[in-house]
């Protein structure tokens, strides 16, 4: 006996389907007054940016709603439900999904028109946290509202189930146009997308600054690169603009002030010398005796902290003197640091050089991004000290071919001492490490003796390199009018407390690296007091005409002129720690606390004994770390 296809369970497919179709009809109509209309659209390629984005983003934002609403079709079609009853679930299931998108796009516009960002962790640790909401000033009328708000976004979502089932039962077409139809609609959200993210890459590779502001203002947008594919193709990059003090597109208010730049009376060089995962206490006579020689004659901070536990935030902070909280806001601007556009302003010439790669993280389009990409040259060598060599070699050729009638700014970032901590068989100091290191099957507790014995050779080639600069500035007679900076991006721990390596936690060895910095005219002095990599700007500002305060551009302070830091912060991907000379308590930036340690915790500075957390707490207020905008 044949079976009667199930005409009830084909049809709640098909009613779906339409219903789906008028709701993103609507949420694009959403979409554009709320974050289109905020567009530029100033030019052709704005218009054809946000018309993209319009037609995309409505779907991308409804497609987990409608998998979830047709998976349920399926799974109760499986249970043997009656029609009435599948019916009334999805009818309940799609008004509350659609209504929660719908009441999130406005909850987001309303957080993005007031504070120019979008819902992030921040924004659900606020609303999940118990007294998150109250300490925003929330009272009764408001929670009134918003329950208002909601309900009225989950009676409107469930009006269009019901107002695309009455325009289902009068405008019927057949099959095969309904196939069309989908085949046309699937199309177009495709090619929209793909030429906004061809678009996007394309404006980006042209430092066309109107799509980076547009992109910003689209929850949840997806940013794309094409750089390799656009060189491929012999497409000439865009002219990187100098800094803009004060943009009117930008939410991002940086510096504070408008810089005040007089032409120094003597331009003094710079050599900024920065080697991946540097401790501080790995400059000794046996290990670094180049290093140690020069510190000799350099100011030396003792008491020295990164502004980071991985080389993203360590390496912001060296230059923004800003903490790693900042780094996307500067990222999605393309902002450079003061220090960086006064130096162009001036006219210095530029050579810059990584052992790792300037795109990641992408300091060429924080640190670095109004320096030209000619200027900056990332090693395409074998890795390590390979690298290094080929770079300092690099280096030395440009400051003897330069134009000696300017100044010039070099940049090194030394690979050597990061994992697997690679040397020659020259630089051996210490015997006995592990001859080979892999990933994928060292033992880290069973050889961690052996792993530093490799840590601390990479380290002594780290010093044979420094010691290249240190006597060719000398030959050269440069050491008059350069001043030199020699630094870590962070440091490395070696299971001390329990761990290897860095970006893991804030353990004295993952975050002191050394400080070491050589002015023309000045004695050798030893710094016993606290200083972070957000001093480093206020100290090197004065020396290339910047006059303004150092508050006007950082959280540092000018430690040779009389600052004095009490206290200092420092980063990770999510979390940051605030330090001063007695303790340190590590602030979770995740929007919830988990059993791993990612919660709030206060420490001893050797991470042995806990704090009070309310009188901690009360000492971070006045110290207005986290609290500050």
């Amino acid at each position: 006996m044949n079976q009667e296809p199930d005409i009830g369970k084909l049809n709640i497919y098909h009613r779906t389907g339409r219903y789906f179709i008028l709701l993103y009809l609507i949420v694009m109509f959403l979409f554009i007054g709320l974050f289109t209309s905020a567009m530029e659209l100033n030019s052709f390629g704005s218009f054809v940016f946000a018309a993209c984005n319009t037609i995309t983003y409505p779907a991308l934002y409804l497609a987990p709603c409608a998998a979830l609403v047709f998976l349920s079709i399926y799974l109760l079609g499986l249970s043997g439900l009656k029609e009435r009853t599948r019916n009334l679930v999805v009818f309940i299931e799609g008004s509350l999904l659609s209504g929660l998108l719908i009441l999130a796009l406005m909850v987001d516009y309303k957080i993005f028109s007031m504070f120019k960002f979008h819902i992030n962790g921040f924004v659900l640790n606020l609303i999940f946290t118990p007294g998150g909401i109250e300490s925003m000033g929330a009272t009764g009328t408001d929670y009134v509202l918003a329950v208002i708000l909601a309900l009225t976004c989950f009676v409107v979502s469930g009006g269009i189930i019901y107002f695309s089932d009455f325009l289902s039962g009068k405008f019927s077409i057949s099959r095969r146009k309904e196939l069309v139809c989908v085949i046309l609609f699937v199309a177009a959200i495709t090619v929209s997308a793909v030429i906004d993210k061809f678009q996007y890459a394309y404006d980006c590779y042209k430092n066309n600054t109107t799509t980076f502001y547009d992109a910003q203002k689209i929850p949840l947008y997806i940013t794309t690169s094409m750089t390799k594919i656009f060189k491929s193709m012999k497409i000439a990059a865009g002219k990187r603009s100098d800094i803009v003090l004060k943009s009117n597109k930008s939410s991002l208010c940086y510096p504070l002030k408008p810089i005040k730049l007089v032409k120094p009376e003597k331009m003094y060089n710079l050599v900024f010398l920065v080697a991946e995962s540097w401790r501080g206490d790995t400059v000794t006579p046996d290990i670094m005796p180049a290093t140690t020689k020069f510190a000799d004659k350099s100011i030396v901070f003792h008491n020295h902290y990164s502004s980071g536990n991985g080389t993203r935030m360590a390496m912001f902070g060296m230059f923004y003197g800003l903490y790693g909280s900042y780094w996307d806001a500067f990222l999605a601007d393309r902002r450079p640091p003061v220090l960086i556009s006064a130096m162009k302003k001036l006219g210095y010439q530029f050579s810059l050089h990584t052992s790792a790669k300037f795109t990641y993280p992408e300091f060429d389009k924080t640190i670095f991004s109004c320096i030209s990409r000619k200027d900056m040259e990332q090693s395409a060598g074998s890795g390590g000290f390979v690298n290094d060599r080929e770079n300092v070699g690099h280096i030395l050729d440009f400051i003897e071919k330069r134009d000696k009638t300017k100044p010039f700014m070099t940049f090194m970032f030394f690979e050597s001492p990061h994992a697997p901590y690679t040397f020659p068989d020259d630089c051996v100091v210490k015997k006995d490490y592990l001859p080979t290191f892999n990933y994928s099957t060292v033992n880290i507790k069973e050889n961690i003796d052996g792993i530093k014995k490799r840590y601390l050779n990479s380290v002594h080639h780290l010093d044979t390199q420094l010691d290249r600069i240190f006597k060719f500035l000398e030959r050269e007679k440069l050491m008059d009018n350069t001043i030199v900076v020699v630094s870590g991006d962070h440091g490395e721990e070696f299971m001390e407390k329990g761990h290897w390596g860095h970006n893991e936690s804030f353990h004295q060895e993952q975050i002191r690296p050394p400080l070491m910095i050589y002015i023309p005219g000045k004695k050798h002095q030893d710094i016993n007091r606290l200083s972070s990599h957000l001093d480093i700007p206020a100290m090197l500002a004065p020396y290339f005409g910047i006059t303004n305060p150092p508050e006007d551009y950082c959280l540092g302070y000018d430690l040779l002129d009389g600052g004095n830091r009490t206290f200092t912060a420092c980063s990770s991907w999510n979390k940051l720690c605030y330090i001063d000379e007695k303790i340190k308590f590590v602030l979770s930036l995740l929007p919830f606390p988990t059993e791993t340690g990612t919660d709030d915790h206060i420490l001893t500075q050797n991470e042995s004994e806990a704090f009070d957390k309310t009188k901690v707490l009360t000492m971070m207020k006045d110290a207005k770390l986290f609290f500050a905008k």
